[in-house]
């Protein structure tokens, strides 16, 4: 699947490209960590398309799994999309991101990692699901 965005393109208030808010109800670390990133050179790289094509994997796999089945359980994606997308995400630079938009968000260098790769990862999840190549579907 093509990258949505070369870096990342925000919208007036601040969220990414298509993004719905459904998943991700504040944008201002990834931001933070876009803006730190691109000033190290590393800003291009922030989300990549990879990151698209593991998702379509994994719905294949987990389609695969609940013999054709679309419904997909959201957490279980998220869970391991975040996991692939953490490895990618500098520490050093998650941690100041944190530290400069949400410094009441008391996180060491790896906890931002996570929070970083939570966010890009449910920015993804609503990209998708705004070019209707998934539904979120919330259960009762």
């Amino acid at each position: 699947m093509k990258n949505p965005v070369e870096g990342i393109a925000m919208d007036k208030s601040g969220k990414p490209l298509l993004a719905s808010g459904k998943i991700v109800r504040d944008y201002r670390p990834l931001r933070e960590y876009w803006e730190l990133a691109k000033k190290v050179g590393k800003g291009k790289n922030v989300i990549k398309s990879e990151y698209l094509d593991y998702v379509e994997s994994l719905m294949r796999q987990f389609e695969a799994d609940t013999e054709g089945s679309r419904e997909i359980v959201l957490r279980n994606i998220l869970d391991r999309l975040e996991s692939y997308i953490e490895k990618d995400i500098d520490k050093d630079l998650a941690y100041r991101a944190l530290e400069n938009c949400c410094p009441s968000e008391k996180a060491d260098g790896m906890r931002a990692k996570k929070i970083i790769a939570h966010i890009i990862a449910g920015y993804l999840i609503e990209y998708l699901d705004s070019l209707g190549k998934i539904r979120i579907k919330y259960s009762k």
